[in-house]
């Protein structure tokens, strides 16, 4: 059986078993309306699992089950034709009914492992997903899958262009396999983890949309949406928080992991906000401040680890370690002023480079920048290409366009950039952190 039937038939004998001196307690009080009411939903949790144990041919569990359901029916009917009741003696046969059934069930029936299954599709974010998938290996009781998903570059006029699968980009250990070797529809996994929430309104990128929230949440009883990012909480609002709340990932997910209360609340209100107030049951149940795999993430590194040419970079002729400066330019700065953005890179790289004998730059461009250029401002896309070979050839910095955020941060004696989730990760670490002006030079 699998495993999410096998909790669902569990689930349900726990409840029967908790309902037993509910109507015990009806009877002897000769409240009948609740004794009725306690009967019938007795009734109806137990056949609820009659067809399961049928399926799998539980002989015993049926007997139990059966046997338990006639009490129910004798009683039912004892009430009705007003015969005296046997308090005792029922609680007596329903405790040990209930028990035999447990036992039975628990005996007779093989549970399958549950299936879990995680699906990235930029190998950049994997670390809002990893902690969580270590966790998940450690579950002897689970078969743990991690499949890349693959996505498109949106054209200009949203249609989808050339398809990426970052499949090699992602760390050694993590054992991943081709979408087209894993197949949810017939697996049914019993939990999906993500962390794109943006289904089609992505206008940079698109997973495959046989990946999108709302069709995934078809195939498994737990979809579970982590975000890629950090909020900067200082400066988080329901209004600036919104656009991340009513995407398709929160909307689809049976659960939402969050970073902190304070983005929870914020988050449940922003729903409650687009949706009524009669609906903040579902979220207040949905989302979940259970901390982000980003922080668990930020761990401290070997310098020896760095690739040769990084280490040389860091270090100055004299032997002295350089300051290394983490500049991040993020999506949301681009696209308030895209021009304006690229002359201040422009003018960033100059400055640091005059300072190269004593400060290592490390640039960290959001991994969609070329892709968003591409997509939303092509005529841009010349002038963002010669900056980033400029800066390659001139060779005084790290230009760090890989998966690994954490060297970085790691290693990073300040931040100087854009708002974005590294600011938040960054203050975690106590780095100290400085905000760009694009239109300061």
């Amino acid at each position: 059986m699998k495993y999410t039937k096998y909790q669902n038939v569990k689930t349900i004998v726990s409840l029967l078993q908790q309902m037993v001196p509910v109507l015990v307690l009806a009877l002897e009080n000769k409240n009948y309306q609740a004794a009725v009411k306690s009967l019938e939903e007795c009734y109806v949790a137990s056949n609820s699992i009659l067809d399961l144990l049928k399926a799998e041919n539980l002989g015993a569990s049926m007997q139990a089950l059966e046997s338990y359901q006639a009490i129910i029916s004798a009683i039912y009917l004892a009430m009705e034709t007003k015969k005296a009741l046997n308090v005792d003696k029922i609680n007596e046969q329903l405790v040990l009914l209930l028990d035999n059934l447990d036992n039975s069930f628990t005996k007779e029936c093989i549970c399958e492992k549950k299936e879990i299954v995680f699906m990235p599709y930029k190998a950049s974010m994997w670390d809002s997903l990893e902690s969580v998938w270590q966790a998940a290996c450690q579950d002897t009781k689970a078969n743990v899958t991690v499949v890349s998903v693959p996505y498109f570059d949106k054209n200009p006029d949203g249609s989808f262009g050339q398809m990426q699968d970052e499949i090699d980009l992602y760390p050694s250990y993590v054992n991943i396999v081709k979408a087209s070797e894993y197949n949810f529809e017939s697996i049914q996994p019993d939990m999906i983890f993500i962390h794109n929430p943006y289904d089609e309104y992505n206008t940079v990128t698109s997973v495959d949309p046989r990946f999108y929230a709302s069709n995934l949440k078809n195939y498994t009883n737990q979809l579970v949406y982590i975000p890629y990012f950090v909020l900067e909480e200082g400066i988080s609002n329901v209004d600036s928080v919104s656009h991340f709340a009513k995407t398709p990932g929160v909307i689809h997910a049976s659960k939402v992991i969050v970073q902190s209360s304070k983005i929870r609340k914020l988050y449940i209100e922003a729903l409650i906000r687009e949706f009524g107030v009669e609906t903040s049951q579902i979220w207040e149940e949905r989302i979940k401040d259970w901390g982000s795999p980003k922080f668990d993430a930020i761990h401290q590194i070997n310098e020896q680890e760095l690739d040769e040419t990084w280490y040389k970079k860091i270090y100055a002729k004299d032997g002295t370690r350089k300051k290394i400066i983490l500049y991040n330019t993020s999506l949301a700065a681009l696209l308030q002023n895209p021009k304006a953005m690229l002359q201040k890179i422009i003018h960033v790289l100059d400055e640091f480079e005059k300072r190269k004998e004593d400060i290592c730059l490390w640039w960290r461009p959001h991994p969609l920048m070329l892709s968003t250029l591409q997509s939303m401002h092509p005529y841009l896309v010349p002038m963002y290409q010669k900056i980033v070979d400029n800066y390659q050839t001139k060779n005084f910095g790290i230009y760090d366009d890989t998966a690994n955020l954490n060297r970085v941060i790691a290693l990073a004696d300040a931040y100087y950039g854009d708002h974005s989730s590294l600011v938040e990760l960054c203050e975690l670490k106590g780095i100290p952190i400085m905000i760009q002006d694009a239109y300061c030079m």
